[in-house]
C-alpha cells in the first residue's frame, strides 16, 4: 500500500477492536512503501501492534523494525 487516509486507519483501528473483544490482536505489516508516518503523526503507533516487514526483492525476508506497541508497554 502506498496511501493512507483517515479511512483507512479507521478501518484498522475498528479491526483492532474486533480482534481485542475476541481476545486477539490486529498485527499490521507495514511494506518499504508504505507510508508509516501516517501512523507516526495520528498517534496509532502506539494504538496498534505495527511491524515493519522488508522487501523481499532486497535480499531480506525477514520482518525489520518494530514500532512501540500500544502506550510504549511492549505488550502485544
Amino acid at each position: 500500500m502506498t496511501f493512507l487516509d483517515s479511512t483507512t486507519l479507521t478501518l484498522l483501528l475498528a479491526a483492532n477492536g474486533r480482534q481485542h473483544a475476541r481476545g486477539g490482536e490486529l498485527l499490521v505489516l507495514v511494506g518499504p512503501y508504505t507510508p508509516a508516518t501516517a501512523f507516526e503523526a495520528t498517534g496509532f503507533d502506539r494504538l496498534l501492534a505495527i511491524k515493519q516487514v522488508r522487501d523481499r526483492h532486497m535480499g531480506d525476508s525477514g520482518m525489520a523494525a518494530t514500532y512501540p506497541t500500544r502506550a510504549g508497554t511492549g505488550a502485544r
